[in-house]
């Protein structure tokens, strides 16, 4: 934490204003997600926790997210589908965009067996209602290290609160997705990207070769399968974030 409260300082330093920080979560998840990164950060930025709308398109999200943010450019973070979200809203409002964090997603189009399997458990959804997240659907999204009773209640819980309406909306509204490399290697705003290597719902690669094609854009890989970083670790995502509001 000591290393933490240092870089802080020197954020304090270097920017007279409280950066403004706009945070989109994932499928499934709420303001929770960022509760250990939102503690602190709190007092160094003004944090904006934003919701995933329902029942809208990625055009239709980011036409209503324009709105939101038509006075000033943001520093906007999205989280997996979040960081889909913060993706394509940055390459078709580039001029609302100060600079881009996406946390766990490869803003790319989803492969035909994810699209396949979506399409089978929207199916099913509509047809016997949601349950809620299994037990061993949460352990998936976390490292084996820390699969423990609280991440995973934690997963749970938001699930519950979300509710079969917000992920049937999601299922169907944000499953086609653009490959959206071309248009990010173009965009000369500092872009991070914060994911664990051997998470298999982020490409790699992928992000390896944007890396090479644009100079803004900076990979931060960290050891591990966990796709809920925020989560997992936080005092490593808030330093993640700091490294990223001073980037040029």
């Amino acid at each position: 934490m000591k290393q933490l409260d240092t870089i802080g300082s020197l954020l304090i330093g270097m920017i007279s204003v409280r950066p403004k920080l706009y945070l989109i979560p994932g499928t499934q998840c709420d303001e929770r997600l960022w509760h250990s990164v939102s503690e602190a950060l709190s007092s160094d930025c003004e944090l904006n926790f934003l919701e995933i709308p329902m029942g809208k398109t990625f055009p239709e999200i980011a036409e209503a997210f324009s709105t939101l943010f038509s006075r000033e450019p943001v520093n906007l973070i999205g989280f997996s589908l979040g960081g889909y979200i913060a993706s394509y809203f940055s390459v078709h409002y580039p001029h609302l965009i100060n600079r881009l964090l996406v946390i766990a997603n490869s803003p790319k189009s989803l492969p035909e067996h994810e699209l396949k399997t979506r399409r089978e458990t929207l199916g099913l959804l509509e047809h016997f209602g949601y349950r809620g997240m299994t037990e061993t659907r949460a352990k998936s999204m976390l490292d084996p290290a820390n699969r423990n009773e609280r991440l995973v209640n934690l997963l749970l819980d938001m699930d519950t609160a979300q509710g079969e309406e917000q992920l049937i909306s999601q299922l169907r509204n944000t499953s086609e997705r653009d490959d959206l490399g071309k248009a990010l290697s173009v965009l000369r705003k500092p872009v991070h990207f914060y994911y664990s290597r051997d998470d298999v719902l982020v490409d790699g690669a992928w992000l390896e070769r944007l890396d090479q094609e644009n100079s803004a854009v900076k990979l931060i890989p960290v050891p591990g399968k966990g796709h809920m970083l925020p989560l997992e670790k936080p005092e490593l995502t808030v330093s993640v974030i700091h490294d990223w509001l001073l980037a040029d």
